[in-house]
């Protein structure tokens, strides 16, 4: 039995049962998908790996995986299932993120020109100069970026998989068995 026939097969349920079953498959759902964070991959396939600069001496943000700098959108993953939307029919869920659908997809991004001011702290013995955070520096000075485009690659994190059908699949048929079983 394919995956519509098992939701087909739902529609004579209470709303309660078939909230309880759509819960579920949003959170079975859920672990699929922040699994790729762990695998570094979608559907078997790795992703893209990110051009970094070599640096000289290793920094966290070199050394850390792809798609992961800050944990925000991995996070937002992880929070689909409390704000999925259930109704009759399914489930919906929405990763809230606002560059979500450029990672899941690929695609380019337009940025403007824009100026920045940038920190630095002189050192008085050697003279050398380096990089402040802001309000700790000694003189700052306008720094101006051009307009330029970014391409993404696609790294998708989201989506209907045979794999993942399959395991609703047995999921949904588990709990027709439970509920008919009564």
């Amino acid at each position: 039995m394919t995956l519509s026939e098992l939701l087909q097969r739902t529609q004579g349920l209470l709303p309660s049962q078939k909230r309880e079953i759509f819960v579920k498959l949003a959170n079975q759902a859920q672990k699929y998908f922040v699994s790729s964070w762990r695998k570094q991959g979608w559907d078997g396939q790795q992703w893209k790996e990110p051009k970094r600069k070599s640096a000289k001496k290793q920094n966290n943000w070199t050394r850390k995986p792809t798609l992961i700098q800050r944990g925000t959108l991995r996070r937002a993953v992880s929070n689909m299932v409390s704000t999925a939307n259930y109704n009759t029919d399914g489930v919906r869920m929405v990763v809230d993120s606002k560059y979500a659908a450029v990672h899941n997809y690929g695609g380019i991004i337009s940025k403007k020109a824009t100026t920045r001011q940038v920190e630095f702290k002189v050192n008085m013995r050697s003279g050398k100069s380096r990089f402040a955070k802001k309000g700790k520096g000694n003189f700052a000075q306008d720094i101006n970026f051009g307009a330029h485009t970014i391409t993404m690659p696609k790294r998708q994190f989201v989506g209907q998989t045979n794999e993942l059908t399959k395991k609703q699949e047995r999921l949904i048929k588990q709990e027709l068995n439970k509920i008919f079983k009564k």
